[in-house]
């Protein structure tokens, strides 16, 4: 399929947006965590093994899944098995190896920064017809779909 240069300078153009879009809610979402001490890429973490609590996952898992380095997991990790967030289980057959599983105070905290989050979220799409938002929420799904399935 051959690339439309005008497809691609809109693409462009939309992705800019997402991303700001991404700034400006990381900056509110930090200020909302600050009174849980919950760092946004905490809060991200935890919400990854929310949509599979009983999963366990390791830290080479987690870097893979979120596309970030080892270290960086390492020091989210750390900071969350100390607050009882997630429990790490070291493997029988490698002691090299700590299987994380998220407790159920992290599933309280998780809760807790939704529920710090929720007026934010209201207010911004409180002028929002249930339509627009079904709308974008499946546009955006099929973007999500796509860069998940074609990694580099």
């Amino acid at each position: 399929m051959t690339a439309d240069p005008e497809n691609a300078a809109v693409g462009f153009r939309i992705l800019n947006w997402i991303g700001i879009i991404e700034q400006l809610m990381t900056h509110r979402a930090s200020r909302r965590l600050e009174s849980l001490a919950l760092s946004v890429p905490q809060f991200a973490l935890l919400n990854h093994f929310s949509h599979r609590p009983d999963e366990r996952r390791t830290v080479t898992e987690l870097a893979r899944v979120m596309q970030q380095t080892q270290p960086a997991i390492t020091k989210t990790v750390k900071a969350l098995v100390a607050a009882g967030y997630l429990s790490a289980r070291t493997d029988k057959d490698d002691r090299r190896v700590k299987w994380l599983k998220l407790t159920a105070r992290g599933q309280k905290v998780r809760a807790q920064a939704i529920d710090l989050m929720g007026p934010d979220i209201a207010e911004m799409f409180g002028d929002w017809r249930a339509q627009e938002m079904d709308e974008l929420m499946a546009l955006l799904d099929r973007l999500k779909r796509y860069l998940d399935e074609n990694r580099p």
